[in-house]
């Protein structure tokens, strides 16, 4: 498993939490997310539970799109900040 970290760069970018109810959690701007890639999926991280990394853009619109990491990323809906967040830890534990 490798572990990256993504900052969301736009609003209306939702995952869906419960598919029993539709629940979706949606994502504010600059909002740091844990992704656990894994060699057969991603998972996206809150607390201890993963989800499929499947974001949806515009959910509670009729015509939304289903997105995974890589189109998030090429789209410019997220980046990948993970070398940011590693050196903050590594600073962190030297001081």
């Amino acid at each position: 498993m490798t572990k990256y970290y993504l900052q969301i760069l736009t609003d209306n970018l939702s995952i869906c939490v419960d598919n029993d109810i539709n629940y979706h959690y949606e994502f504010k701007i600059g909002e740091i997310i844990d992704i656990n890639l894994y060699s057969d999926k991603a998972t996206v991280l809150f607390g201890t539970l993963e989800y499929d990394a499947i974001f949806i853009l515009d959910w509670n619109k009729s015509q939304s799109a289903r997105l995974t990491i890589n189109l998030c990323i090429t789209k410019g809906y997220m980046r990948d900040i993970t070398i940011q967040v590693e050196r903050d830890k590594k600073l962190d534990l030297l001081l």
